[in-house]
């Protein structure tokens, strides 16, 4: 549960336990435990296999993550209803454009579609991770993936790989607010890697105390 990494000390700890089955040659076959994760209202829940696929990917560093389903990729429009959709092969850039080619395909048996793979492989990008979202029914598709074939629609990352507490915080910890910031501090901590002053601040949304993340 999210619970689980929202602890510094339980994602540690489920991260050197991923990453010794994987020095074994396991394949580790991750779920999400829908007996104790019942209280969306606390945030406990990943709420669906993507997001939840993307967290893991940062948990153990991953240099790709991929996400199959039952079509080929991002597409310009819904495939399924559209003869003259046409796929899109790279996203440099998961731009609010890209976000809105994504249609909600929840079913009554599960959450998903593309609207939460865009989710993930935007949370993804963000720690450094490639992201290929590609048709599961394909032949050898995750050898073929591996291989270097291009296939479906490929999410470049957006920055280098981010230092493990950074990546910590940004999958496992719950919003609890949000900082208005002035351009000047918007600058110092976007592309100086400074720290915030108060002077900085124009605004604050949300409750939240000593510890909390914030946006």
């Amino acid at each position: 549960t999210k619970s689980d990494l929202r602890d510094r000390a339980g994602y540690l700890n489920a991260r050197n336990t991923l990453l010794a089955l994987l020095g074994l040659k396991v394949i580790c076959i991750v779920n999400e435990n829908d007996v104790v994760s019942v209280d969306e209202i606390q945030e406990t829940k990943f709420g669906d296999n993507d997001n939840l696929s993307a967290m893991v990917a940062n948990l153990i560093d991953a240099d790709l993550l991929l996400l199959l389903t039952d079509i080929e990729g991002l597409y310009d429009a819904d495939p399924h209803y559209s003869r003259d959709a046409k796929m899109i092969e790279k996203v440099s850039k998961i731009t609010p454009d890209i976000e809105r080619l994504a249609s909600d395909t929840s079913s009554h048996t599960g959450v998903g579609g593309m609207i939460t793979k865009i989710e993930a492989a935007k949370m993804a990008t963000a720690c450094g991770i490639n992201v290929i979202i590609a048709d599961g029914r394909e032949k050898d598709v995750i050898l073929r993936l591996a291989s270097g074939e291009a296939l479906g629609t490929h999410f470049s990352p957006v920055s280098s790989k981010m230092e493990s507490r950074k990546r910590w915080m940004l999958s496992g910890l719950s919003i609890k607010g949000k900082l208005v910031v002035d351009s000047g501090a918007a600058r110092a901590l976007g592309k100086q890697n400074r720290s915030l002053l108060a002077a900085g601040i124009k605004s604050i949304e949300g409750k939240f105390k000593r510890g909390d993340t914030v946006t």
